[in-house]
């Protein structure tokens, strides 16, 4: 792994999502746990009758001028689709839309690709304790102040078609504009805030 040294954090594309299963760290009435995405926004989707949702009172991990930070979520989204792509890497793997945009180390700095535009070989940002890459259901929120970042590469990424249309989940984060997911978290770019009327 690589250390990460420079970059600034950029901005997502709209409606960009990963697959329900991908778990995020949230705090909760004080506390950090783990939750998938799709059970999260699912509950709160159905809740308002609605496929996207403004929110306050939950907090998500995600990355601030280069340190690992909670941040509240302030909308929730779900589509359907029919296609994914099925990233792995070591110790963990991602599922996202084409559009999703990952963030990857290039030259030494933070770059935005989608998830189609991926290969093999690409760096992704990853949270480390200096010791060993992560893990979301080890995270307690007195080490953030001593996580760092550093990279991980692509092993494979490949497109996939789901038998029938398949809920998507996407999370909004203003200022950041990004939150990690994955069971070894991974920095993804967030959809931007929906107005709603």
């Amino acid at each position: 792994m690589k250390k990460v040294i420079h970059g600034t954090p950029g901005i997502g594309a709209s409606r960009a999502s990963v697959t329900g299963d991908t778990p995020i760290v949230i705090r909760v009435n004080g506390s950090l746990q783990p939750v998938d995405i799709g059970k999260l926004v699912d509950e709160i989707c159905e809740r308002n009758g609605k496929d996207i949702v403004d929110m306050n009172g939950i907090d998500v991990l995600c990355l601030n001028s280069l340190k690992p930070i909670l941040k509240p979520i302030q909308q929730v989204s779900r589509h359907l689709v029919n296609e994914i792509y099925r990233i792995t890497y070591a110790d963990g793997e991602i599922a996202a839309t084409g559009n999703h945009s990952i963030y990857t180390l290039e030259n030494g700095k933070l770059k935005l690709k989608e998830t189609s535009a991926l290969k093999p070989g690409d760096n992704l940002i990853t949270l480390t304790n200096k010791k060993q890459p992560l893990t979301i259901d080890t995270l307690e929120e007195n080490e953030l102040p001593h996580i760092t970042i550093e990279t991980i590469k692509i092993q494979t990424i490949q497109k996939q078609q789901t038998k029938t249309k398949t809920y998507t989940y996407d999370i909004a984060v203003p200022h950041t504009q990004n939150f990690f997911a994955g069971k070894t978290p991974i920095l993804a770019s967030n959809s931007m805030y929906v107005p709603l009327k």
